[in-house]
């Protein structure tokens, strides 16, 4: 019983001091962009940043050979109010014709300099194969469709 109390105490007070730092983490997300294959077709990619406190955001992204940032800048910073959510936003250019399917493009955002997430964003380039998404769907739609038939009997 005392080991299971202690246990439980510990448990309490680790989410005690370590829950704030995970709650405070900065929103991130992103599109994913859509693209044709030639040389010189250009896409845009959106980021958008809630912010945990008022104090600057940056976004820094890494484009693929393929590509190329239209401004030349591959990194943009902000100043986020507190609880606001801002829109980065970065247009790419192909640089080398593309064969269809998807390309990475690496991207760090950082919250006072300090890095809070680091990913990857797949542009998808020229026709699209149904892939894992369409093997998500499929036995969604079979659910749906079980619970429907259920109901009509």
């Amino acid at each position: 019983m005392k080991k299971a109390l202690v246990i439980i105490s510990l448990i309490c007070l680790v989410s005690i001091v370590y829950l704030p730092i995970i709650a405070a983490a900065p929103i991130e997300w992103h599109n994913m962009p859509k693209t044709g294959t030639s040389i010189g077709d250009s896409f845009e990619m959106r980021f958008e940043i809630q912010s945990d406190e008022t104090t600057n955001y940056s976004i820094q992204i890494e484009p693929a050979p393929h590509f190329q940032v239209l401004t030349g800048n591959t990194s943009q910073t902000r100043i986020i109010p507190d609880k606001d959510t801002r829109t980065f936003s970065f247009t790419l250019q192909i640089i080398e014709t593309l064969e269809n399917g998807k390309y990475a493009v690496n991207y760090t955002a950082y919250k006072n300099g300090t890095i809070f997430k680091t990913d990857v964003i797949y542009v998808r380039a020229g026709q699209q194969v149904p892939g894992f998404e369409f093997a998500l769907l499929l036995p969604a739609i079979l659910f749906g469709l079980l619970i429907w038939k259920k109901k009509q009997h």
